[in-house]
């Protein structure tokens, strides 16, 4: 949904067909979006689709009239499809955080690697944490040149409505390190960091707390400039928890509540010589999309220079901040 959202406002991408499984809801509700649909298999009699939608099309369809696929199925799935899309030569896929780095051996953000991934017919977006984590560890890098870094996650235990990856009344930490950094070292390999990452019982977005070294004393409003001068960071300190987040940017009007930017405790930044302390939180579902467009652009060689589609991204999905932040140049 939010991904063939964010395509639609886009003024230089149109959606050709949402694909899924015949059996699904999602494929009706796509329907009555307006978007074209398209059955993974032949629907059954007793498939809603067939019940539903009169005429849908087929994957191979889909995929011969389009130039990207967006595949947002869950982890495993895009691997196991592989053949179908191989047999479309022209198609570029891009897949979610839950594949691995070599689906096409190039992984993406748009802040560190956007040239990366030009040509490219397979890329990986990085998940939802590598992707905030990302944004952080790039704005201190870039303003103050970053030694190494060590990030802490809380996580939360599932989407909501889904089954929670831990049990009720408990907290599941990850044994020794965690895949977060490895992941954002796929797109900054410059970089050095370690995490760790603990499961919690809750659906309202992860925390994450950075102690990062910089090559340079830093004072906290240098840091709190670097941060809130940087696409896609807010720097605030309103909600205290998670829960009240989402329900400032559901009073907001945000579709389904959706908080695309990492959101930074300013009261959390402390400096302590030239290291750095701060805790922000990252939205699950949504901080990965705005990435996912500008891979588009960078993999079709729409636009050349990262900044010439991260603003047009944000405005169109209405969170860019002024102008100032996009009008730099150099190294993303």
């Amino acid at each position: 949904r939010r991904a063939a959202d964010a395509v639609r406002l886009q003024h230089d991408m149109k959606i050709a067909g949402i694909a899924g499984r015949a059996a699904s809801r999602t494929l009706c509700e796509a329907h009555l979006r307006g978007y074209p649909v398209f059955t993974l298999t032949p629907p059954q009699s007793d498939d809603i689709v067939r019940r539903r939608i009169s005429n849908p099309g087929r994957l191979d369809e889909l995929l011969a009239e389009s130039d990207v696929l967006l595949d947002c199925t869950s982890s495993g799935n895009p691997t196991s499809r592989r053949h179908i899309y191989d047999a479309h030569p022209h198609l570029t896929v891009i897949v979610q955080g839950g594949e691995k780095h070599d689906f096409g051996n190039v992984s993406f953000n748009a802040f560190a690697n956007y040239e990366q991934a030009r040509y490219a017919k397979r890329v990986r977006v990085i998940s939802c944490s590598s992707t905030g984590t990302t944004r952080v560890v790039f704005a201190l890098d870039n303003a103050f040149r970053l030694q190494n870094a060590f990030v802490a996650l809380a996580r939360r235990g599932a989407d909501p409505g889904k089954p929670s990856k831990v049990p009720h009344n408990a907290l599941k930490p990850t044994m020794g390190p965690s895949h977060h950094a490895p992941d954002v070292q796929t797109v900054l390999p410059h970089l050095d960091l370690f995490s760790m990452s603990c499961d919690v019982p809750t659906t309202f977005g992860h925390v994450l707390n950075i102690q990062a070294d910089l090559n340079m004393r830093a004072t906290r409003d240098d840091v709190i400039s670097a941060l809130d001068s940087t696409p896609r960071i807010v720097v605030g300190d309103g909600p205290r928890t998670t829960a009240q987040l989402t329900q400032l940017y559901s009073s907001r009007g945000r579709t389904r509540g959706d908080r695309p930017e990492v959101y930074v405790w300013g009261s959390s930044v402390k400096t302590q010589g030239r290291t750095v302390f701060a805790t922000f939180s990252v939205h699950m579902e949504s901080i990965t999309i705005p990435d996912t467009i500008d891979c588009i652009r960078a993999a079709l060689d729409l636009e050349r220079d990262p900044w010439t589609s991260v603003h047009p991204t944000d405005s169109a999905m209405g969170f860019a901040k002024t102008p100032a932040p996009y009008q730099r140049r150099g190294r993303l």
